[in-house]
């Protein structure tokens, strides 16, 4: 019998664009964090992969990133 804790599955990539399967595996990571992490650990992790990918961006594009195509989400 072991000890060690068997991490949570992730379900498989949904058929779609690169930014839906991500996004799926940004939900299943924050699903999996639940309780451990406290909000400010939430906080700086977006904000973390935020960073990452204006960086990876930039480093494809080799441009900057328009701010005027960054909008809020509406409410369905």
């Amino acid at each position: 019998m072991s000890t060690t804790p068997t991490p949570p599955s992730v379900p498989a990539a949904p058929a779609g664009s690169l930014a839906d399967t991500i996004l799926s595996a940004l939900d299943a990571l924050l699903t999996a964090a639940g309780g451990i992490l406290p909000f400010a650990g939430y906080a700086d992790l977006l904000v973390k992969i935020a960073q990452k990918g204006v960086l990876s961006y930039e480093a494809h594009t080799g441009k900057p990133i328009d701010p005027t195509l960054l909008k809020p989400i509406d409410k369905v």
